[in-house]
């Protein structure tokens, strides 16, 4: 009935079966029934029964014969689709069990009442609240998705430096010298001495190769260079960087991206190393290749505007006597919603 109870009540236990590479080992039930020995799934009219519970209706007399439900094919796909869409065919049946016996539950609680309780009441309203606020931002969602094609064209040419596309060459000079073999310990000043003048040492390196490299010295050969000024026995990292994008470098190595094509960053520093660029070419991306890129940024910034314009059209306080208690999470950051904006409700199944 209730869709986030449902999805912990019915799929509690059957995350093995998402799992498309599960090693677990069928059961005999699991296993495919032989050739001819009984139709496949996709045979099954969508009328026909796949679940059927005696005693289980409406009915005074639970033990009459005709005192049964019964979900038809169409119900149950129609509930998995809704719930659970990427629930895989094996799973299936650990579901159908996992539904029949909720139903049976669900039943005997009506029998004594439970639903009519002051508790269950208000479990009923804080429900109903979290299903329309799934409803709303599925809402949100929907309309966001609606992207015309003119919104598209307008962003690429209001943002046409990030869809350049540039291919690099970058060299790694390490900051420090690795120690020598039986170097002595020094005291804390003095290893903060002897770390300034490393730094400054190979900074010096790092200059020099950053005049070959513009005069066009090859830059794996300068990268080895590198290493090897430094004593560092590791492998040098590959120089070549392709298909850089204008937010894939930290924004203090922004200036980069306005290398013309044969040109040579300054010397970057960072807390391990110095860095040095060389810009090999720029390709602007056609609009056909960033479609898609674009119609999802536009998505998810209309989400995130449609949200907040109806968070922001009240007003909310919080007494800070009341909810002021160490460690507890700001108002803010608490969420009564479960999961993501989802479908409503399967219709009931048919009870006779």
């Amino acid at each position: 009935m209730l869709r986030n109870g449902l999805v912990c009540l019915l799929l509690a236990g059957l995350t093995w079966a998402q799992t498309p590479n599960s090693t677990a080992t069928p059961t005999p039930a699991d296993k495919p029934a032989a050739q001819g020995a009984q139709p496949a799934a996709a045979d099954v009219p969508p009328d026909a029964a796949v679940i059927t519970i005696q005693g289980v209706c409406d009915k005074a007399d639970k033990t009459a014969p005709d005192c049964k439900t019964i979900i038809t094919r169409a119900d149950f796909d129609h509930m998995v689709e809704t719930i659970a869409p990427k629930l895989p065919p094996p799973a299936r049946k650990q579901f159908a069990n996992r539904y029949a016996n909720a139903l049976i539950m669900s039943q005997a609680a009506e029998a004594q009442g439970l639903d009519k309780t002051p508790r269950f009441e208000e479990m009923l309203r804080l429900t109903r609240m979290q299903l329309l606020q799934q409803a709303i931002g599925q809402s949100v969602q929907e309309k966001a998705a609606q992207v015309p094609d003119k919104d598209i064209e307008d962003y690429y040419k209001a943002n046409q430096p990030a869809f350049e596309e540039y291919h690099l060459l970058r060299i790694y000079i390490p900051r420090q010298k690795q120690a020598l073999a039986g170097a002595p310990k020094l005291s804390e000043a003095a290893q903060q001495k002897h770390d300034e003048a490393e730094a400054a040492a190979m900074k010096k390196v790092a200059e020099s190769i950053r005049t070959r490299l513009a005069a066009g010295a090859d830059a794996d050969a300068l990268q080895k260079e590198a290493y090897v000024a430094a004593r560092d026995k590791m492998t040098p990292p590959t120089t070549k960087l392709d298909n850089m994008r204008h937010n894939m470098l930290p924004p203090a190595q922004a200036a980069v991206y306005d290398l013309k094509p044969g040109e040579v960053s300054a010397v970057f520093e960072e807390d391990t190393s110095f860095v040095v660029f060389k810009m090999i070419s720029k390709d602007e991306l056609p609009l056909d290749k960033v479609r898609d890129e674009i119609r999802n940024t536009l998505r998810g910034q209309r989400i995130q505007d449609g949200m907040q314009a109806i968070q922001k059209s009240v007003t909310t306080t919080f007494n800070d006597a009341y909810f002021n208690v160490p460690g507890a999470p700001a108002p803010g950051g608490m969420r009564m919603m479960m999961g993501s904006p989802g479908t409503p409700p399967p219709p009931p199944p048919v009870k006779k």
